[in-house]
């Protein structure tokens, strides 16, 4: 077994990455650390957990290393065995069997300064998972070239429970190919079974979770969502399963649907549980939380219910777990006197969004996106957004209406993926694809989140399957910026990639949007598109509204989405977060232009500008410098280059994101200032405001 498993990853890697070898002249290197063949070299590691030697599961040598975390609590230290010196070098891999349940490692390296680096969350999927720990990631946090600690320890599970794990061939890369995903081949039993006048959307999992949400905290409970395949499912490949980490509820629901004739509906479905306990379900919506329980057992029972309905009732379906094991769902059906709309597949001209380095064409124009999330098209009519995002919204935005408004759609993939069927991309958006309000695909939220970690592998076959089906729209994919490895886990992952700041709800300094985005933009290496999505909250200010929004774009954000509309609806902040989004507006031709022929310099750092972090300007020369008694700055166009007109709101988002200017600016917009001159409240005065024909000069006390 041992040697057929080994045959077949290598075969595996060969197979698929040689094409990419054979056309590169860049010679992969490796550096072998461990291969476990000697118990001797177990001395070199602190070791807290029962180890041994096994002949199980080696992938290099005849053996490699067993480990059993009791309590699912365990570290391994190196004591020597790992170099102290990184530098140079691309990946760590380290090859794992876990033959348990899935769980996840972490890994830690601190330098001799005593900074440290952390690399969150690296998921072991039952069986076999090549690790991948990006160097680069850990030197924006420590010295590599000086290494002194190293460990890789378990999440520790909850409830706690035991874990099992095979290590071997632990190695330092360079230049060489990145691990892939292979979907389970698995056949399935029987097919997945078509119910004619189904209202649930995928109720047979065959395309992961999309088409549902899911909750895990209900109740005091810790439940994580996924799917299975093989002898955990019913029929067809998948079906749904709700983990648990602590017992409580947790579940998960449809998006809302909506019935057209008053009757009896009958709700069918399938479960079973790893270890019997109670599960829940019903037909619910805003005050009418009809919900029933069952038992589910180790076998595969058949639930049904009928409920009453008047046409008009919109609801979700909901089922939950109360076990402490894993549940099982399959073949979930809602049918009645009514039918489903039909949804035909979009025919005629899609929208086209290209890519160039890090700028974005529709139909080969400049494009700078305007987004914000949990909106409808109505909500956003005669403002300057041009774009909304699906998540969050069970891809219940209408595309039509986005299309009639004006609007593009970002339609939403996240449970497709969450769900851990990548190989299903194409399938899933065959009734969007030609749409022409769609322009790029929203692959995953947060793919590095620690409840449904989707790892870079399974993101980049997802991203290749949908080249190969529609090369008219690139994929989107946001990460978490709070652990910035994770920037260089997922950057090969999609074609634009966003992370979401979020300083303002908690109180924390708004320089982290700065702080993150330069991040992004070095691990990136700036080659391609990267979006900035920041917070529109009640709980913070118009002037920190507009000091993220400006942070973004001054430290490179390449478009801005805004989390979220339904949370400012109605209140204050909306018309404010509106103004923004005309400034934007009134940006967008500078932000798209070419870089400037002559770049900027800065000899303030209170200004954040593209010239403090390396960042080529966007046409327009910026010459920033201090006078006496006051601060003087220059912004021009060279010859050819952009109008005044369109440099001015420049100007503002540059005093303004440095503190110099104030962010209501009591005006509706830059260029309104610099019009009517006028000057505004406060301890900020406008002595001169000078418009020659290429530049616009400002003095600031």
């Amino acid at each position: 077994m041992r040697r057929i498993f080994a045959g077949w990853h290598r075969l595996l890697v060969a197979s698929v990455m040689l094409p990419i070898l054979s056309n590169s002249s860049v010679r992969a290197e490796v550096k072998l650390v461990a291969s476990f063949e000697d118990p001797a070299q177990l001395q070199q590691w602190d070791i807290r957990a029962q180890a041994q030697l096994t002949a199980s599961w080696a992938t290099e040598g005849r053996t490699c290393l067993y480990l059993r975390f009791a309590g699912g609590q365990g570290v391994l230290t190196s004591s020597g065995a790992m170099p102290r010196d990184w530098s140079g070098w691309d990946i760590i891999k380290i090859d794992c069997w876990n033959p348990g349940p899935p769980y996840s490692v972490t890994m830690r390296a601190d330098d001799g300064d005593g900074h440290i680096a952390t690399s969150w969350y690296h998921p072991l999927r039952t069986g076999f998972t090549t690790l991948e720990f990006i160097v680069p990631g850990f030197a924006e946090r420590i010295d590599v070239s000086d290494v002194t600690y190293c460990s890789l320890r378990v999440d520790p599970p909850v409830p706690a429970r035991d874990l099992e794990l095979y290590i071997d061939n632990i190695r330092f890369c360079r230049n060489e190919p990145r691990e892939v995903f292979r979907p389970p081949d698995s056949q399935p039993a029987r097919l997945a079974p078509s119910i004619d006048g189904n209202f649930v959307a995928n109720g047979n999992f065959e395309l992961g979770l999309l088409g549902w949400n899911s909750w895990g905290m209900w109740d005091g409970g810790e439940y994580r969502f996924g799917t299975v395949s093989g002898g955990d499912v019913r029929s067809g490949r998948y079906a749904a399963a709700i983990y648990c980490d602590k017992p409580g509820r947790g579940g998960i629901f449809t998006a809302p649907f909506t019935l057209p004739e008053s009757g009896t509906y009958t709700l069918s479905f399938y479960v079973k549980a790893e270890r019997p306990g109670q599960i829940g379900y019903g037909y619910e919506a805003p005050g009418n939380a009809e919900v029933h329980w069952a038992s589910a057992t180790t076998q595969w029972q058949h639930i049904t219910h009928r409920f009453q309905r008047q046409a008009g009732f919109t609801g979700r379906i909901y089922i939950y777990s109360r076990c402490d094991g894993t549940v099982y769902i399959d073949e979930v059906s809602f049918t009645g006197p009514g039918r489903p709309p039909t949804v035909a597949a979009a025919t005629g001209t899609p929208t086209s969004m290209t890519i160039e380095g890090d700028k974005t064409f529709l139909n080969g124009k400049p494009f700078f996106l305007i987004g914000i999330y949990r909106a409808g098209p109505a909500d956003l009519a005669g403002s300057a957004f041009n774009c909304i995002p699906a998540f969050s919204q069970d891809n219940t935005v209408d595309p039509d209406a986005c299309h009639q408004a004006g609007l593009y759609l970002l339609p939403d993939l996240s449970g497709l993926m969450r769900g851990h069927v990548p190989e299903q991309v194409a399938s899933a958006i065959l009734p969007l694809k030609s749409h022409p309000a769609v322009i790029a695909w929203y692959l995953c939220d947060e793919p590095d989140h620690e409840k449904w970690n989707v790892p870079p592998a399974e993101m980049e076959l997802g991203t290749q399957l949908l080249h190969r089906a529609d090369p008219h729209h690139p994929t989107v994919t946001v990460v978490m910026p709070w652990a910035i490895s994770n920037f260089y886990r997922y950057k090969d992952c999609t074609d634009i990639i966003a992370t979401d700041i979020y300083p303002l709800a908690s109180g924390a300094s708004p320089l982290q949007v700065a702080e993150k985005l330069d991040i992004l933009r070095r691990a990136t290496a700036d080659r391609k598109p990267m979006w900035a999505v920041v917070e529109a909250t009640t709980r913070a200010t118009v002037a920190q509204e507009y000091a993220v929004t400006y942070l973004a774009l001054t430290h490179g954000a390449d478009g801005i989405l805004y989390w979220e509309y339904s949370g400012i609806a109605g209140t204050a902040m909306w018309p404010a977060i509106r103004a923004i989004a005309d400034e934007l507006k009134l940006l967008s031709p500078a932000l798209c232009a070419p870089d400037a022929p002559v770049q900027a310099r800065c000899s303030d750092s209170r200004i954040h500008h593209p010239a403090s972090f390396g960042r080529k300007a966007r046409g327009a020369r910026c010459n920033l410098r201090p006078g006496e008694g006051a601060f003087r700055r220059s912004f021009a166009s060279p010859p050819g280059g952009l109008a005044a007109r369109r440099l001015r709101p420049l100007a503002a988002a540059c005093l303004r994101t440095a503190g110099l200017m104030p962010a209501a600016c009591a005006c509706p917009s830059p260029g309104a200032l610099f019009r009517r001159r006028r000057q505004p409240p406060a301890l900020h005065r406008w002595p001169k405001l000078q418009a020659l024909p290429y530049s616009l000069d400002l003095w600031v006390r």
